[in-house]
Order: structure tokens, then C-alpha cells, then sequence
């Protein structure tokens, strides 16, 4: 084999085709957005449905109210703006069209952590990813905390929702919920499962991929690592695998060309002419 040099440039390569090969082995982690899982549209139209479009009643009425007839709203004297829903035209002020929905609910946060020598299920003290694939002990992904964080839920339509105006323009309202209505919603209880869900996928994605880079710090060629762990060789370009096998097939004809040789010798006793002859030397 030709020596292939395990560099910085191809440990990063191999290091990138594990992570694109875990994705595509973890659904929430391959669907979902940067930073982020992607969440069904179903659960945000329900909970459209449920608690944001009643809201807009609500909303009309009270720009409609007369006691506002003299407060200047753009689009009420400006029949050309605005967001139109069933062709009914609203105040773009207190209006806006949206895709997706926003809403604040409590959310759990994980990390690895060192846990219980004795049955193993009891968390003891945090670590972060790299010490956590370093550690001599057992380790187990945990929830850590809880506290309120957004989350942008897809609709499968775009729909108008209320506003409130800030210093620039209209801020779609949110929705809040605490833990006892999210314990009782499993729309709710869907969305917060997925993203847990999420979290430890991408936790233990980083746990693999830390075990993976110590283990390429250990060999100074791809060679060393594919005798050691031939299942490297998917995660290394076409190209790294033929310079790794372009002495190897060398070999492989020079042992052919010597099986044909020994063949041609033998059959033709060529060796005992040459021997004979310089036995005989120069006449």
C-alpha cells in the first residue's frame, strides 16, 4: 500500500462524512433546520384554530371601537394596504400575515453527565461533551434545567394573525403556555417532545464525533487506521482509497509476472543454461 498521510485536512474530512452520515441515520436531526427541529404544521394550524385566530375578533373590534374613529390608523383611511382575509381588509398596525406561529413554553435543556457506579441511572456531576466521551466512567445524557424558550411552529397555509406595534412596525402577538397546559395538550406535548428529542440527538452526535477525532489523533496514516477499523474506508474519498491501493495492485501484477517467470524458467530449464554457461566461462 502507499502511505497516506492522516493530515488535519482528511481527519476533518472523515469527521464531516460521520456527522452527515449520523444525520441521515437520525430523522429529527435530518429534517431539522440550523439550529432547531422541524415541527409538524399540523400542530401549528391547531393551535392556530384553537387560540390565535379567535383573537382576531377580538382584535377588530376593538380597532372598530368608535371611541378610536379619530385615532389615525394608515390603512383604515388607505384602502390599499393592509392584509386581506376573506376580502376583508385590516389595519396593517394591528395585522400581520405569517407562516409560521410563535409561542414561549418551558423547554428542557441536557447535557452528559458522570452517572451512579452503582446502578448506573443517577446523574452526579456535569460534564461537557469532550470529557464526557474522555471519561473513564459510565456517562448518560440528563436533563439539566427547564425555562421558557420560543419556538417557531410552521402552518400549513399562510394566515393572519394580531398584532401589537413596536417603534418600526407590527410584532405578530405570541402565545404563552405553562407546564400544566402543556401537560394537558398533546399538541403541546408533541412539540416539547421533539425538542427534546432533538437535544439529546445532537448531544450524542457530539459524543460520537469526539470519540471519532481522539481515535484519528491516534494514527499518523490512513493506513494504520484502515487496518485497524476498515470501516473508515466510506468515510474517505474515492481518491484517498486508489493511493492507498496503488502499491498494493503493483504488488499483485509484480507477483503475477514472477509466478509467469518461474513458470517460463522452469518449463524451459532457462536457469540450468545460464548456470552451465558461466561455468563454461568465455571460449
Amino acid at each position: 500500500m502507499s502511505t497516506v498521510r492522516m493530515s488535519m485536512a482528511l481527519q476533518a474530512h472523515i469527521v464531516n462524512e460521520y456527522k452527515s452520515a449520523y444525520k441521515r441515520t437520525n430523522s429529527v436531526l435530518n429534517n431539522a433546520g440550523y439550529s432547531s427541529p422541524t415541527h409538524d404544521a399540523t400542530d401549528g394550524d391547531k393551535l392556530y384554530d384553537e387560540y390565535m385566530f379567535p383573537l382576531l375578533a377580538h382584535t377588530e373590534a376593538y380597532i372598530s371601537d368608535p371611541l378610536y374613529q379619530n385615532i389615525k390608523l394608515e390603512n383604515k383611511v388607505n384602502p390599499e394596504g393592509g392584509c386581506i382575509r376573506s376580502g376583508q381588509k385590516y389595519p396593517k398596525e394591528y395585522f400581520s400575515n405569517t407562516m409560521k406561529l410563535t409561542i414561549n413554553l418551558p423547554l428542557s435543556e441536557c447535557a452528559w453527565y458522570t452517572v451512579d457506579t452503582g446502578d448506573h441511572t443517577q446523574a452526579v456531576d456535569m460534564l461537557n461533551i469532550r470529557d464526557a466521551a474522555r471519561a473513564d466512567g459510565p456517562v448518560a445524557i440528563a436533563i439539566k434545567d427547564t425555562n421558557y424558550q420560543k419556538v417557531r411552529v410552521p402552518l400549513s397555509k399562510e394566515v393572519v394573525v394580531p398584532c401589537h406595534h413596536n417603534d418600526y412596525d407590527p410584532k405578530p402577538l405570541e402565545l404563552y403556555f405553562n407546564s400544566c397546559e402543556v401537560a394537558a395538550s398533546l399538541t403541546l406535548s408533541n412539540i416539547t417532545a421533539l425538542d427534546l428529542e432533538y437535544k439529546k440527538a445532537k448531544l450524542q452526535m457530539g459524543y460520537e464525533i469526539c470519540k471519532l477525532e481522539d481515535l484519528l489523533l491516534q494514527f499518523t496514516t490512513l493506513n494504520q487506521a484502515l487496518k485497524a477499523w476498515p470501516g473508515i474506508s466510506k468515510l474517505v474519498t474515492s481518491s484517498h482509497m486508489a493511493k492507498v491501493n496503488e502499491k498494493q495492485q503493483r504488488k499483485r501484477k509484480q507477483q503475477k509476472l514472477k509466478l509467469a517467470a518461474d513458470e517460463a524458467v522452469s518449463a524451459a530449464n532457462l536457469n540450468n543454461t545460464i548456470l552451465t554457461s558461466s561455468l563454461l566461462g568465455d571460449n
